[in-house]
């Protein structure tokens, strides 16, 4: 893992699909932490951590990604601005109502969408 890269958070609860996301996300020139749910991801929100990227799945046990957003905006309103939902169930309706959504298996729209993130961070505030 690379400690140059713009930082990202994963949050997923099916382990399989983080460490493919996590790797993607590497490939792509992002370090990248993982949450196993939304509780853990806003934890971590909670101690101050930010990062460029924030790819959550919707529905996962103990807090999904809808919840995880709503509480972490409070403590972190920037969040929408990079904040992305990714859901292998019907979820894309509710979720593109929060922020970006894209199905799963992700695909060239996601793709593109993480190249603007990555052109956006190297341009700096």
């Amino acid at each position: 893992m690379s400690d140059d890269g713009p930082l990202a958070l994963v949050v997923e609860d099916d382990q399989a699909v983080a460490g493919a996301m996590e790797r993607v996300l590497e490939r792509k020139g992002f370090t990248v932490a993982v949450s196993g749910n939304g509780a853990e991801a806003l934890e971590r929100i909670r101690r101050g951590e930010r990062f460029a990227l924030v790819v959550s799945d919707v529905f996962m046990p103990v807090m999904d990604g809808i919840t995880f957003q709503r509480e972490a905006r409070a403590l972190w309103p920037e969040l929408d601005e990079v904040l992305v939902f990714v859901t292998g169930s019907g979820g894309q309706e509710r979720a593109k109502l929060a922020a970006p959504c894209f199905p799963k298996p992700v695909d060239a729209l996601f793709f593109a969408y993480i190249r603007r993130v990555l052109e956006r961070w190297r341009q700096g505030p």
